[in-house]
Formats: structure tokens, sequence, C-alpha cells
């Protein structure tokens, strides 16, 4: 006897189940899309600041730069030339035809040694890069305003004036607070070295070129040993700067150079003694 199976139901999808699931799993793509976009936008958003902190220590050295004493001192484009750059690419070529680093001989004492001149790249390029570019491959731009050299980047728009996530504008400011160093300290000088009517200390602090800001710290008089205070009457660029006493009567006597360490502002005391 031949027994007769009857077919059961057929599991399947209708057209309109087909679309829903087409249409949600093209919602689902497009959020992670958009949410992936925004992850890339952040860091290269991110990057694009560290590209700044990397200008930023070319230009100022970097923060935790320290002497072989453990001391803080300032490296970098500032310290080594004396001024800041007058234009971006002067942190990888030498196009400007900047001295080259040499220990050069003080302006009037051919006998301090002074270190200065243009030791780049300060900031290394990706490998036949022409510009130091941001997260999203625009280069960064610079410009003076108002005595201050300025250093953005546009964000992920590109243009200037973005104030939202990640197309927010930035930037890093250098001014003259920045590079600038003032000095002071005092001499100690064995008045016996005076002449009649004593003699007149001054102070050298020696710039990267050679030159060198003077400060006259007062006359010494008397015997025995005497204390002279002295500090600087213009600034000097930031950076380890040889520092001189002389005591001028009928010979100039001279201390030995100290190399200091000048940070941005007010340092001291620095201590001379001649002998």
């Amino acid at each position: 006897m031949r027994m007769n199976r009857s077919a059961g139901p057929q599991a399947g999808f209708t057209l309109l189940e087909l679309a829903l699931v087409l249409a949600i799993l093209g919602v689902l793509t497009m959020l992670a899309t958009r949410e992936i976009g925004r992850v890339q936008d952040q860091q290269r958003f991110e990057a694009s600041q560290r590209g700044l902190e990397t200008i930023r220590d070319a230009v100022l050295g970097a923060p935790d730069d320290r002497a072989p004493d453990g001391s803080g001192i300032r490296a970098g484009f500032v310290a080594d030339v004396g001024r800041l750059p007058g234009r971006l690419d002067e942190l990888w070529t030498n196009a400007t035809g900047m001295p080259a680093f040499d220990l050069r001989p003080g302006v009037g004492d051919a006998d301090v040694r002074v270190p200065g001149g243009w030791r780049g790249p300060y900031v290394r390029l990706p490998w036949k890069a022409a510009n130091l570019c941001d997260g999203w491959g625009n280069a960064y731009t610079d410009r003076w305003e108002s005595g201050v050299w300025q250093v953005r980047h546009w964000g992920a728009d590109g243009r200037p004036g973005g104030t939202n996530g990640c197309d927010e504008d930035g930037v890093v400011e250098f001014a003259g607070g920045d590079t600038n160093a003032w000095a002071w300290g005092q001499v100690e000088v064995n008045t016996n070295l005076l002449a009649s009517g004593g003699g007149v200390v001054r102070v050298r602090v020696f710039r990267p070129d050679g030159t060198c800001d003077e400060g006259i710290s007062g006359l010494a008089v008397g015997a025995g040993s005497h204390v002279v205070p002295w500090s600087s009457s213009a600034p000097v660029p930031v950076g380890v700067r040889p520092v001189r006493a002389y005591l001028e009567g009928a010979a100039t006597n001279r201390s030995s150079v100290r190399y200091v360490a000048l940070r941005p502002g007010t340092n001291g005391p620095v201590i001379l003694e001649i002998n």
C-alpha cells in the first residue's frame, strides 16, 4: 500500500520582510560608518594637537630637557639661534642662510666661547614630505600678528573659524615672554685687585650671535672682599648662556666663565667671583 506524504509548511521570508531586514542593516551600517568617522576625526584632531606640541618643543625646547646636573634647561630653535623663527619651515630647513651652529668668540672677549647657530632640523618631516601636516594632511600655517607668532591647524573642516568638536581650530602662540630671560646675582670681588679709587664691576651675558647684554653692577671700593649685586639691563634669549664678570680699573680682571641655563622670566642668583 503506497502512502502519500503531504508537504509541511515551508519557512521563508516575504519580500516585505527582506526589505525590512535590508533597511535595518542599512541604518546600522550608516550609524557604524558615522561613528567610525567620528573616531577617526577625533584621532586626527589629537594628532594635529600633538603636532602643535611638537612645534612648541622644537621652538622652545621640551619641558623635561635637563642639564647633566639635573637642572632644567631650554634647548631648541630660540636657544640656538636667539630669536623666533621668521617662518615655519626654518624649523626643518636652513633655506634663509642662518649661520651653522658653532662655538664663536664673544664680542669684546674672544676668550669666551659662545654656542649658537642653526643645528636643525628641529622637526623631522615624513619621508618625501615638503611640509609639516596635520592629521588630515593639510599643512600647518603660520603668521605674525601684533608681535606674536602663531602656528595653526584648521581642524576637520580645513577652514578658519571652526569652533565645534573636531572642526575647532588649533593654535600655538609665541611671544616675547616665552623667549626672553633676565638674570641677576652677585659678584664677589677681591678688592686687593683694585687700584686706588676703586673700579667698576660689569657683567656680560652673551647671546647666541656673540653679542652681549652688559649690566653695570656697581662700584667696588674698600679693602678685602666686596660683594656687588648685579642684574641684566636687557633681556637675552632663553637657553644656556655664557656669563662673565669684569672688574675695570687700572687693569681689567675677570671671573671665570659660567654657562647658565636661562629660562623665561627672571633667573638667579648667578654668583661670580673675581679673585
